[in-house]
């Protein structure tokens, strides 16, 4: 895990012995300062989405460019649902506030504009 300052890596230094608590095992994740980063390609960006071209079809062309594509809160929520870390109904919760719809009753076949 990586930190920013003092008050990231407390948190961070708590969590790790909750959850080690929690499990009844310790944790050995790293946590460490953060220093440069490197966004991936753009074909590495939102892959369970990229896989998926049927709802990519849909939901690309709502965006101007490919920077604000990767950038999309919206965006990183529907790869979430596709990648299997968010259900339907919480999906369909927060891509209303950011302006935008699910396709399909019991599962997402796309997304739109709300007007």
């Amino acid at each position: 895990m990586f930190v920013h300052d003092e008050e990231q890596r407390k948190a961070a230094e708590a969590s790790r012995a909750r959850t080690a608590e929690r499990i009844g095992a310790e944790v050995r994740t790293e946590i460490l300062p953060a220093t440069r980063f490197w966004m991936a390609e753009d074909y590495h960006q939102k892959y369970s989405l990229r896989s998926r071209r049927d709802v990519m079809a849909t939901v690309r062309p709502l965006f101007p460019d490919e920077a604000a594509f990767a950038a999309s809160t919206a965006v990183a929520r529907i790869n979430a649902h596709l990648g299997g870390d968010l259900p339907l109904d919480r999906l369909r919760r927060e891509l209303r506030p950011l302006g935008l719809e699910p396709l399909g009753e019991t599962r997402l076949e796309g997304v739109r504009r709300i007007d």
